[in-house]
């Protein structure tokens, strides 16, 4: 009906189009969703990236803790000659 008014060949034409947007769209959001679980696994490695250095911070500030209170009690006793 659509080719005895508009020509031959343009059922095929319109529906050829369709389906060419059809793809690049579904191409699009295949490619978006791959751009975000990307995103999220660097996300994810930046997070770990930090509680390991907060790890590490916390480890090295409990040994400087440690070592102050040290001197600290060594401090009281030299004071108090023993």
């Amino acid at each position: 009906m659509v080719d005895d008014v508009l020509g031959e060949g343009t059922t095929n034409k319109v529906e050829g189009m369709a389906r060419q947007g059809m793809g690049t769209a579904e191409q699009n959001m295949k490619e978006a969703q791959a751009q975000a679980e990307g995103s999220l696994k660097q996300a994810q490695g930046k997070a770990q990236e930090n509680v390991g250095d907060i790890q590490r911070q916390s480890s090295e500030a409990g040994s400087d803790l440690e070592r102050a209170s040290d001197n600290v009690v060594d401090a009281v006793k030299d004071f108090f000659g023993q």
